[in-house]
């Protein structure tokens, strides 16, 4: 698996480095593995909401570290 924070593009699913590029409705996203590419076309609405939810999450650590 790919080491978050690392340069380039982060994968969606991980947030680790990403190599492969998938549109969906006119955007762009990143992959770090074929398994996940797989997993993105099959539900490509789930993969995206859990990215959200991770993001939210994330974002409320920070600030509450903060």
């Amino acid at each position: 698996l790919a080491f978050k924070d690392g340069p380039g593009p982060e994968c969606v699913v991980t947030g680790g480095a990403a190599t492969i590029q998938v549109s969906y409705k006119g955007h762009t996203y990143y992959l770090c593995c074929t398994g996940w590419q797989q997993a993105f076309e099959d539900d490509p609405e789930g993969v995206l909401a859990e990215y959200a939810a991770r993001l939210e999450k994330e974002k409320a650590e920070r600030e509450q570290a903060e």
